[in-house]
């Protein structure tokens, strides 16, 4: 499939004066007023979106792919979060949503990929995204893209140009009471009262560092910076595999120059990021180039029927200290050894659910549901 033209990546702005436009419909009575510098926004994890049978979406990749009995184990567990648990996290999220709702935002996996078929990945991203409007009338759906996003069996991005394709449009269409402009690349920004809201598309690695750029420059007078990235732009060192805790944002060895001229920027900038992928809560503060980064990555694969945080680690004093039996090596040492002086606030656990992100002139914060929880289980402060 010819992948779509990006000769221009525009940078896509959405101001405030449009904030009212964003509010669910049953709130339209009590929406924020257009120029309010207090809203919140409904967010939630990897979704991995899947229907009633494994060979709805994934029956090519069944039929041709032996020995491949991880990803058949997922996606019978992607059947089963769908069979009821996932579908009432997002009615409890749903529920959650205050009239001050500008928008949702989605960090990326909202389906599990691996169709081997171009026409079955977009009718796959179609009935999820449905399904996400559905729940959330009246309120734009701000997508993230995730690796699973654009997986095919044989590749990680094997299915990039049938994504493109379908979520740019979709995209341009759900941010169409913010601007008129089209969203042509998957990493984009755009304005939200006082705030910039820029979203990475970190599968690429270096190529849309431009794009960033020029929306951090252009956006210099604002309150809050917030990034929204499917991978972690603070390294997570929850897995045991070296691979896995090299996959964030500028993550590879080759781009060890380009991640810390980005993280300076965002230190500046105090950067708030919001991510997923790990499948795990954590929340981490970091300082150091000149500023500071927070960072909450999310979950919402229901893998269990704990709603309550399970914690790994509530300290930095053992960040990036491998257990015996983990994979390791001296470069991926050294990586952590780089974030640990300025890591002041470290927070994992094993944890599953919906999330409500509050913003205001006194600060931001996260609210952790745990599963289809209707009263927040955690609060953690960002700011």
């Amino acid at each position: 499939m010819k992948s779509p033209s990006r000769h221009l990546l525009p940078i896509l702005f959405a101001f405030a004066a449009t904030l009212g436009a964003a509010a669910p419909q049953d709130a339209a009575a009590t929406k924020p007023a257009a120029n309010s510098s207090s809203y919140s926004v409904v967010v939630l994890g990897d979704l991995h979106y899947d229907d009633d049978t494994p060979e709805k979406f994934h029956s090519v990749f069944i039929r041709t792919r032996k020995g491949y009995d991880k990803r058949l184990r997922d996606f019978q567990r992607n059947v089963n979060m769908w069979a009821g648990p996932s579908r009432r996290m997002l009615e409890a999220s749903a529920k959650c949503a205050g009239p001050d709702a500008a928008f949702v935002v989605q960090l990326g996996d909202l389906i599990h990929g691996d169709c081997e078929s171009d026409t079955i990945h977009t009718q796959y991203l179609a009935e999820a995204s449905s399904l996400l409007e559905t729940t959330y009338p009246g309120l734009p759906i701000v997508a993230v893209c995730g690796n699973h996003d654009i997986r095919e069996g044989k590749s990680e991005q094997g299915a990039a140009a049938a994504y493109r394709l379908f979520m740019l449009p979709f995209l341009t269409r759900q941010l169409s009471a913010f601007t008129t402009n089209a969203v042509e690349t998957t990493t984009f920004g755009f304005r939200q009262g006082p705030d910039l809201w820029i979203v990475v598309d970190f599968n690429v690695g270096a190529r849309d560092l431009g794009v960033i750029k020029k929306l951090l420059a252009d956006n210099e007078d604002v309150r809050y910076t917030f990034i929204c990235s499917h991978g972690p732009v603070i390294p997570s060192d929850i897995s045991r595999t070296a691979r896995m805790r090299r996959w964030f944002f500028l993550g590879s060895e080759r781009l060890t120059k380009q991640r810390r001229e980005m993280r300076a920027l965002f230190a500046k900038r105090n950067a708030i990021v919001l991510c997923g992928h790990h499948h795990v809560l954590e929340h981490m503060d970091w300082f150091g180039d000149g500023g500071r980064i927070t960072e909450a990555l999310v979950s919402s694969v229901i893998t269990s029927t704990n709603a309550e945080p399970r914690v790994v680690f509530d300290s930095p004093a053992r960040y990036g200290d491998w257990p015996a039996n983990a994979e390791t090596n001296a470069a991926t040492t050294a990586l952590f050894a780089e974030y640990r002086p300025g890591l002041k606030v470290r927070y994992a656990a094993s944890a599953c659910g919906h999330y409500q992100l509050h913003v205001s002139d006194s600060g931001v914060t996260l609210d952790f549901y745990g599963l289809d929880a209707t009263k927040p289980t955690k609060t953690f402060v960002l700011r």
